[in-house]
């Protein structure tokens, strides 16, 4: 039986498609391929993670849902995510500097050292959410839920946290200088080395 390649251009890159006897070999045998006198390196799972990236993006500003979307590295800077339903999303590295995030849920979302400085997250749900190395200067967390979090060795520096609940919270190491705690709830929240 004879190999062949049919080759598809699509809306947000190329995808290669085989198909006959032996296709493993031959996709392994294809490091490069040309199109237009380019050559490409055959990455699905880069390609897959690009598109997957532009959707998710597009989905969230249009329709404020993306729950468990990668997004890392997004720029939302400003952006208006009010009520955004973010569960389980990956915004590590993410800038959501002044972003309004009033009522949204982030619940389980990964946060990793992302720019959440001066967003209001006013009552948002970030219970269970990864806030490690997070810049939440001057964020406005008044009444957000932050139940089980881990914002360990975040910036919190000058954050309103006033009602807010971050019982069982992870905070060693969070810089609190400054941060509004009036009325917060820290029961057993983990406060070791924590700067206030």
């Amino acid at each position: 039986m004879k190999k062949h390649v049919v080759l598809i251009v699509m809306m947000f890159g190329v995808s290669l498609v085989l198909s006959g006897c032996q296709t493993d070999e031959l996709a392994h045998e294809l490091k490069t391929f040309t199109v237009s006198g380019l050559i490409a390196e055959f990455d699905p799972k880069k390609n897959f993670r690009k598109q997957s990236f532009q959707v998710s993006l597009a989905t969230l500003k249009s329709t404020h849902e993306c729950s468990r979307c990668y997004l890392k590295g997004a720029i939302l800077s400003g952006a208006d995510l009010t009520k955004a339903n973010l569960m389980g999303t990956s915004l590590l590295e993410a800038d959501l500097s002044n972003a309004n995030l009033q009522g949204a849920n982030l619940q389980d979302a990964i946060l990793v050292r992302a720019n959440l400085r001066g967003a209001n997250l006013q009552r948002a749900k970030l219970y269970d959410a990864n806030l490690f190395e997070a810049n939440l200067r001057h964020a406005n967390l008044n009444g957000a839920d932050l139940v089980r979090s881990r914002p360990q060795d975040a910036d919190l520096q000058g954050a309103n946290l006033s009602g807010a609940n971050l019982r069982e919270s992870n905070l060693q190491r969070a810089n609190l200088r400054g941060a509004d705690l009036r009325g917060a709830d820290l029961r057993g929240a983990d406060l070791r080395g924590a700067k206030l």
